[in-house]
């Protein structure tokens, strides 16, 4: 258990580290993982020698998030991408650590998961659970219904993460591999604007022209004031007239409810009954770059 972005509080942290211990898993911490600076866990050196501590060891069979927050993107250029394909580890968290699932995705060659946190245990335990059972699945075992927003049928390796994160990567040697690609989009408290200027930075660097489908999350409270005209759906609705692929939205992962375990770089078909993997993450025959 690592804490490569916010400080972590150390209540949830055991009540989550709890929730793990209940559902099968053996937990080993990093040194940095109460350290603080500023609103960060530790320093960058201290949070990036955490993660890669973690990913060497031989003992250490998944890498989890304590909490995301703010840091990730900070200690992605202290990281040795050679290490990444090194070792064959399973990555698992949401929010901030978007970053780091896809640096390993993309230079480590390695399917990541997008699922919940640690400190999110605390409030849901049964959480914990749904994140072994995600770890030990095979393919074709994960459907998820959701609410069409454009009819069609595409197959493509899922990208994506919390949108504001990968707004950040945009133009950096660390931006996700669109093409061809299911994109998953999700967020939190950000108002319908805010989203609206995040869905035309994608548009405006071609993004949108590169993948092959969009999957919304549910936005948790990305709510319109009092003078907004626009609900964040109404903005989204908006953004996909001219989208060629299909659009469903709802899929709880990330932000909200977090039940569903995302593996992201394996492939994946959405159509009108909404998201199905296609193959195991466990067993990729081929790099996903």
């Amino acid at each position: 258990m690592i804490a490569p972005a916010g400080a972590v509080n150390a209540g949830k942290l055991q009540q989550g580290i709890a929730a793990l211990e209940e559902a099968g898993f053996s937990v080993q911490l990093g040194e940095h993982v109460l350290a603080r600076h500023g609103y960060l866990a530790g320093t960058d050196p201290q949070r990036a020698q955490d993660f890669q501590r973690a990913w060497s060891d031989p003992a250490v069979r998944a890498v989890i998030a304590a909490r995301g927050g703010f840091g990730s993107t900070r200690i992605l250029p202290l990281l040795d991408c050679d290490l990444l394909s090194q070792h064959g580890k399973i990555l698992v968290g949401f929010s901030d650590v978007t970053a780091l699932l896809h640096l390993v995705l993309r230079y480590g060659n390695l399917v990541t998961f997008h699922g919940p946190v640690v400190t999110s245990f605390a409030e849901a335990p049964e959480l914990a659970a749904a994140v072994l059972a995600a770890l030990s699945g095979g393919a074709g075992e994960l459907f998820v219904p959701a609410q069409v927003l454009k009819e069609g049928e595409a197959e493509g390796p899922l990208v994506g993460g919390c949108l504001s994160v990968l707004m950040a990567l945009v133009g950096t040697p660390y931006e996700p591999v669109w093409d061809g690609a299911v994109l998953f989009l999700e967020d939190v408290r950000e108002a319908p604007y805010r989203i609206d200027r995040m869905l035309t930075q994608l548009r405006q660097a071609g993004v949108l022209k590169r993948v092959k489908a969009l999957v919304f999350g549910e936005m948790l409270d990305c709510r319109a004031g009092g003078a907004e005209a626009w609900s964040v759906w109404d903005v989204i609705a908006d953004h996909i007239r001219e989208f060629t692929g299909p659009v469903v939205g709802g899929v709880p992962s990330g932000h909200g409810a977090n039940r569903v375990v995302l593996p992201l770089g394996v492939r994946v078909r959405v159509d009108s009954s909404g998201l199905r993997v296609l193959e195991s993450p466990f067993a990729m025959e081929t790099p996903r770059r």
